[in-house]
C-alpha cells in the first residue's frame, strides 16, 4: 500500500504538468492536469495495487481485529465504540480531498503513503497477533504482550546493552551462612 501511493505520487510529479489559469493575476480559475499516457497508466496500475492490498489487509482487518480483541464482558460496547470511531474517521477522510489545494495531488498521495507507513509501524509495535487465540484468552494475550519482545526493539536495544556495565548476579540462598 505504501509503495502504491509512493510510486503513484512520484509518477505524477515526474510525468504530469499542472497548468493553472489565473484571473486578474490572483485567483486560480482552472487547473488542467496534462499527463503522458504512460504516466497515467502507471498511476492507474499503482493505485490498483494500493486498492488490492487494502482489500486483503487494512480494509477487513479493522473490522475483524476490533471484534476479536475485547474480553467477553465488554465486547458489545467496545465493538460499538470502535465501529463508531471507524465510521467517524471515514467521514473525516471524505473531507481530506480538500488538502489537494495546498498540497497538490502528488502531495496528498505522499501524505497517504506516510500515514500508511505510520500505521504499519503502529500495528507492528502495539497490536499483538490474535490468530488462533480463543476469545476467552484474548485478555490474557494483551496482558502478556510486551513491546520489548518485538524484534525491532531488540535490535535497537542491542547497541545500548553492549555498552552497559554488567553487574554480578548474587544468589541470596548461597549468601546465607
Amino acid at each position: 500500500m505504501v509503495i502504491g501511493h509512493l510510486v503513484a505520487a512520484t509518477v505524477f510529479v515526474t510525468g504530469c504538468d499542472v497548468v493553472k489559469t489565473m484571473i486578474n493575476g490572483t485567483t486560480v480559475a482552472e487547473e488542467m492536469v496534462n499527463c503522458k499516457t504512460s504516466s497515467g497508466i502507471l498511476m492507474l496500475v499503482f493505485t490498483a495495487i494500493f486498492v488490492a492490498f487494502f482489500a486483503i489487509s487494512w480494509g477487513p482487518i479493522a473490522w475483524i481485529y476490533s471484534a476479536e480483541i475485547f474480553p467477553l464482558n465488554v465486547r458489545a460496547k467496545a465493538v460499538s465504540i470502535t465501529t463508531g470511531s471507524n465510521w467517524f474517521m471515514g467521514t473525516i477522510m471524505s473531507y481530506i480531498l480538500e488538502l489537494i489545494a495546498p498540497l497538490g495531488i502528488h502531495g496528498l498521495f505522499y501524505l497517504f503513503s506516510g500515514l500508511t507507513l505510520l500505521a504499519v509501524v503502529f500495528v507492528y509495535l502495539f497490536c499483538p497477533e490474535t490468530r488462533g487465540v480463543l476469545l476467552e484468552d484474548i485478555e490474557e494475550t494483551f496482558d502478556d504482550f510486551k513491546l520489548k519482545n518485538r524484534t525491532i526493539i531488540k535490535l535497537l536495544r542491542k547497541p545500548c546493552n553492549e555498552n552497559r556495565k554488567k553487574s554480578a548476579k548474587v544468589n541470596p540462598i548461597e549468601m546465607k551462612l
